[in-house]
């Protein structure tokens, strides 16, 4: 090992015993990779991150070195022969193109412990705080950058593997951090070091073993970069499918990294593969087995069935299967009319703009109402039944609805059962990916919900579920959770002089609580926690309100109410609560009785 990677190591131990630190900490506090491998610490889990990022690194060239392998163990305290890190390398399959793209579990975990540390902080505090994410970033930057110092050639392909495990990560730090960590892109973070090794130690030498695949992955990465511009401009929406230039590859990847639908996105997967197969079969001649690529998507509304039928659109029509690829989304009014033959036109009219793409008929069991003999719907139906055939090499009808009454849809024709005889169940969403996508609408909208937002938001998903009522939308539920908690936060902080960005997008629990527990009935009540907390907190100034925490927050906020309605007596209080006025910021503290608030507000020193 030459006396430059030498020094390097010895300047990254202080680092690593930093995190290992920090690993501790994470643990204690459950905000460690125990969520991702129960069996395993936190640290166990870096250094096994660090193991597998040193051997992608060092495996660029084909092979692992001695000097290399010296290195990683020197870094990680280890004593591992090249052949042990040669089979390591193999197991960890570090070879695949795909695996730059994964983050790593420790990355993940720093993220959410620093989100935490940020969130329980003032904006000034915040500032002081340790971001182990950033750390991670960095450390594991120069390791990868002297691990290819290590045998004194700096080979592009080792290079580009870096950039591109850095690039991974710094992407993710700054998508997911509730803060600006002031993180340098990983080039401008490695050229100084790069920079300085070219002009003083000469003997280093930069060698391109692979230029086409070097040319590969920076057309590739220019491809990605593209696709996120895209998607955060909202290029891509509303576009003409024929001119959409999203690849293949990006539609599948779009289709996955939806939330949840697990067994929907098996489903569809299996469908576009027997399609791909499909096709290579009639490219080489051979007999194509009949199958109907017509759908039935049945579920509760909310849960995705669009999403997903304008994305197979596209998909389908990226692998040739329809000629443009365009979703046309109808319901039984646009299909039906009051008068006979009027019904039979509509339907045509409807088929000829659907050719070349999708079908989507959203509560088709619309069409067959129960006991309905000399209805337009069943007109409609035979019509429908009609086009399919005469367009059924470029077009696909997917009719969608309620599970039970899509089964009485399908049996009202002897046409609709012969086409449609793929059915693909549509789950209600679960409490945690309704989070996940309140987080998400979040994400897009440019706000951050603090940890204990989530943590009821949670809670206000598991009692809907629970509630099971029949018109809960799913996803929707999602949204109009978010549109309510971004209106009573711009209610909050409309009277704040020139409020920062901090307070501009952060999402707290009070701004979310408003939307009680019990589907939309709302309390304005104050009960125990004026009693137990605002005696406390009388005399707190209102700028320092938000560095309470958010019952803290509450309470002090309800005294603050109380003193500038001039209120004085609890029957006072009661008569102003039961003609409907409000308590300013203490929506959601519900289920107290008149009988709660009087020992609440005794407590308080107010009297009879």
């Amino acid at each position: 090992m030459s006396e430059l990677t030498e020094k390097a190591a010895e300047t990254m131990q202080g680092t690593m015993k930093s995190l290992k630190a920090a690993c501790a900490l994470m643990d204690i506090t459950t905000k460690g990779t125990k969520k991702y491998l129960p069996g395993k610490s936190t640290e166990d889990v870096l250094h096994l991150n660090l193991y597998t990022f040193l051997l992608y690194i060092a495996s660029a060239d084909g092979t692992i070195s001695t000097e290399e392998a010296d290195y990683i163990n020197r870094t990680l305290d280890a004593s591992y022969t090249v052949e042990d890190y040669r089979q390591l390398a193999l197991k960890a399959n570090v070879n695949d193109p795909e695996f730059a793209k994964e983050v790593p579990l420790f990355l993940r975990a720093a993220v959410d412990f620093d989100n935490t540390a940020f969130d329980e902080k003032s904006a000034e505090g915040a500032k002081e705080v340790v971001c182990v994410s950033k750390q991670t970033y960095v450390f594991m930057g120069l390791m990868g950058f002297v691990c290819i110092l290590a045998d004194e050639v700096i080979r592009q392909s080792e290079y580009d593997r870096l950039m591109d495990y850095m690039e991974t990560m710094y992407n993710y730090i700054e998508e997911e951090l509730h803060r600006d960590a002031g993180l340098d892109s990983p080039k401008d973070l490695i050229q100084p070091y790069l920079d300085n090794i070219s002009e003083s130690s000469g003997g280093v030498r930069i060698v391109d073993t692979d230029p086409e695949g070097r040319k590969a992955r920076r057309e590739e990465r220019k491809r990605q970069k593209a696709k996120k511009t895209r998607k955060e401009s909202g290029a891509d929406k509303g576009k003409n499918p024929e001119k959409d230039d999203a690849t293949l590859e990006e539609l599948l990847d779009e289709l996955n990294g939806l939330i949840g639908l697990d067994e929907v996105k098996y489903d569809v997967t299996s469908l576009i593969n027997l399609v791909r197969i499909r096709e290579m079969r009639e490219k080489k001649g051979l007999s194509m087995p009949p199958i109907s690529l017509h759908l039935v998507f049945s579920g509760n509304p909310g849960t995705g069935k669009t999403t997903v039928a304008r994305l197979l659109a596209r998909i389908y029509h990226k692998i040739g299967v329809l000629s443009t690829g365009q979703l046309v989304e109808v319901d039984r009014a646009g299909m039906v009319a009051g008068y006979v033959g009027q019904t039979a036109l509509k339907v045509q009219d409807i088929l000829e703009k659907a050719k070349g793409g999708v079908l989507f008929i959203d509560e088709a069991y619309a069409l067959t109402p129960e006991n309905a003999t000399n209805d337009y719907g069943l007109e409609a139906i035979d019509t429908l039944v009609k086009g399919m055939e005469d367009a059924r090499d470029d077009m696909i009808v997917i009719a969608a609805g309620y599970t039970k009454p899509m089964e009485r849809f399908i049996g009202a024709n002897p046409g609709l059962k012969s086409r449609f005889n793929k059915f693909i169940e549509f789950r209600d969403y679960t409490a945690d990916e309704l989070v996940m996508i309140y987080a998400r609408f979040c994400r897009e909208n440019g706000y951050r919900p603090s940890r204990p937002a989530l943590l009821y938001v949670h809670q206000y998903f598991e009692k809907r579920l629970e509630e099971k009522a029949e018109n809960f939308a799913n996803a929707r539920e999602a949204r109009n959770l978010f549109e309510f908690s971004v209106a009573r936060q711009a209610n909050r902080i409309i009277l704040e002089n020139d409020p920062s960005e901090e307070v501009l997008t952060l999402i707290r629990r009070d701004d979310v609580a408003g939307r009680s527990l019990d589907a939309g009935k709302q309390s304005f009540l104050a009960g125990n926690a004026l009693g137990e907390l605002g005696k406390k907190r009388q005399g707190i100034p209102e700028e320092f309100m938000h560095m309470l925490p958010d019952e803290l927050e509450l309470s002090a906020r309800c005294w603050h109410a109380l003193k500038e309605a001039n209120l004085r007596r609890i029957d006072d209080i009661l008569d102003y609560l039961d003609h409907g006025h409000k308590l300013t910021d203490i929506e959601g503290i519900s289920g107290r009785n008149a009988e709660e608030i009087e020992q609440g507000l005794r407590s308080l020193g107010w009297e009879k």
